[in-house]
């Protein structure tokens, strides 16, 4: 079977994957501050699109659930993941995840959700979260890239984004960049969020907003 782009692009990340995590740690730390609340008094936890799955281990584990799986659809990453202690580790896209059995809190964080291929696979993926994944009364948590961040991204790309979105002819849109990853650029494809854009994909689902935080 082909291999998506983001399968492609993280099995190059991998042997990097901490290091990259390590030199994000005040932003990664500054989103787990505002999340892990909604980690306590929860037992089931699955982490989608998990990377070395090391990060959301540590929060599992300060919230004491045991009962940890991880997501990944990248080779490398998988290998990874496979030395997190006591998590069962699943290789699968996001979009067609089933688990046997549904989850107390789901986790897809930094901006997994962008390295989908297109609008209607980011639709999929949350009713797929919704129908499969999540008990009733379960927690969805999602961090997405706000593409109008202008301490990320500066006030001139922020203004040609808010242009581009008025004026643009296409909806759904990509930012193609090299990452200079050690010694090797890797190519990255990834999509960042509106505002409010993911209000349109719960349009049809019963996940309803607790709450939201722009950083």
């Amino acid at each position: 079977m082909r291999k998506t782009h983001s399968q492609i692009t993280y099995d190059q990340i991998a042997p990097f994957y901490r290091k990259i995590s390590i030199e994000k740690k005040n932003y990664l730390s500054s989103i787990d501050k505002i999340i892990f609340r909604y980690f306590l008094r929860r037992k089931t936890l699955v982490d989608l699109g998990s990377g070395d799955g090391i990060r959301i281990y540590r929060l599992a584990r300060r919230a004491r659930i045991n009962n940890i799986t991880l997501v990944d659809n990248s080779d490398k990453m998988i290998e990874a993941s496979k030395k997190i202690p006591g998590a069962k580790v699943v290789k699968s896209s996001i979009l067609v995840y089933l688990p046997k059995e549904k989850f107390d809190i789901a986790t897809c964080l930094w901006n997994v959700l962008g390295h989908l291929d297109n609008a209607d696979d980011i639709r999929k993926t949350i009713l797929n979260i919704d129908n499969n994944i999540l008990k009733r009364n379960g927690v969805l948590i999602l961090d997405v890239n706000n593409r109008y961040n202008v301490l990320s991204y500066g006030i001139k790309q922020v203004i040609k984004n808010v242009a581009i979105d008025l004026f643009g002819r296409t909806k759904y849109k990509y930012t193609e960049f090299y990452k200079k990853v050690g010694k090797k650029l890797i190519k990255m494809r990834v999509h960042f969020f509106t505002p409010y854009e993911i209000e349109n994909y719960l349009k049809h689902t019963s996940l309803k907003i607790i709450t939201r935080a722009f950083l």
